[in-house]
């Protein structure tokens, strides 16, 4: 029996943006093995997030959040790092501020769809309760 459902559109967005993750990761490992120094990225899990966030699948949502915290603690210590010159390449405080500061609010936002209670609610559901909550019909 299939498991027919919507999707709110905040879990949609945040599910995207979790594959264009997954996407960003993908390429940069294949530039990685194609560059001689192969590397492992934790962000190709976007692309099993994306699907296990639009299937409402509990443990999904769970790897999401532990995703999403990383980045929360993650983009600030890489500020001050950069600030401190901690990086083998030199990198400019600006370029970290135009890009740590959007994705570390993004961050914040998807944590904050993900933990929301009627979203929590719908990977607490069995998959009958589910139908019944979006308005559809036992067939």
């Amino acid at each position: 029996m299939p498991d027919e459902r919507k999707v709110p559109t905040e879990l949609a967005v945040v599910a995207l943006l979790f594959l264009i993750l997954g996407i960003g990761s993908a390429v940069r490992i294949v530039f990685s093995v194609v560059s001689g120094d192969p590397q492992v990225e934790v962000g190709i899990l976007g692309f099993a997030i994306f699907y296990g966030l639009r299937s409402f699948v509990r443990f999904w949502r769970r790897v999401a959040i532990v995703l999403t915290w990383l980045g929360i603690i993650g983009f600030p210590v890489g500020a001050l790092m950069a600030f401190f010159g901690l990086f083998k390449a030199q990198v400019q405080p600006l370029f970290v501020a135009a890009t740590g500061v959007p994705l570390f609010l993004i961050a914040l936002w998807t944590r904050h769809v993900l933990t929301r209670p009627h979203i929590r609610a719908l990977f607490q559901l069995r998959p009958v309760d589910r139908r019944r909550d979006v308005g559809l019909r036992e067939q």
